[in-house]
């Protein structure tokens, strides 16, 4: 129930890279800076997910005793290092899908195209955002209406004013 713990953990990142940018285009740093301190936010925001959680459990579990050990937690939870596994892997190829049309831009036009592509990809991302969200909103009341019995006009109104708003 400590969400706010998560909304910290989201703002580690972009405050180590706002702050690391900062000071490398005061001292006119290169790349590598530049590079380093997107590294160093990556590392920072997971060490600040273990912090977090040893500090909420601490906070609200003080009867918490030192942490358990890999054989009991097999035990107790059958299955869980199969569904870690397979977590891990669905993360992996989840992340990796949209970089692989990136990557065969990049092998069979070169970096440059590569760029322009990626450049392009992000831009339409950002366009359909508003889209994407109102659709995910949506999606609860137009199914609170379904669920109340209110089909046919009222229900095809709100689909229209949907629709409409993400043309927008």
């Amino acid at each position: 129930g400590q969400f706010r713990l998560l909304g910290l953990h989201n703002i580690v990142n972009p405050l180590v890279r706002l702050a690391g940018t900062i000071v490398a285009l005061a001292f006119h740093a290169g790349l590598r800076t530049f590079l380093a301190t997107w590294l160093l936010a990556a590392l920072a925001e997971c060490l600040s997910m273990w912090l977090l959680g040893y500090w909420a459990m601490r906070r609200y579990r003080p009867w918490a005793g030192p942490p358990v050990r890999a054989p009991s937690v097999r035990r107790e939870n059958p299955g869980l290092f199969r569904f870690m596994t397979l977590a891990n892997v669905d993360a992996t190829f989840a992340d990796l899908a949209p970089r692989i049309a990136l990557l065969a831009v990049g092998w069979v036009l070169g970096p440059a195209a590569a760029g322009l592509y990626s450049i392009g990809q992000r831009a339409t991302a950002i366009i359909a955002q508003p889209a994407i969200i109102l659709g995910q909103a949506a999606y609860a009341e137009l199914a609170r209406f379904v669920a109340e019995g209110k089909r046919g006009l009222p229900l095809r109104h709100a689909v229209y004013r949907c629709v409409g708003i993400a043309t927008l």
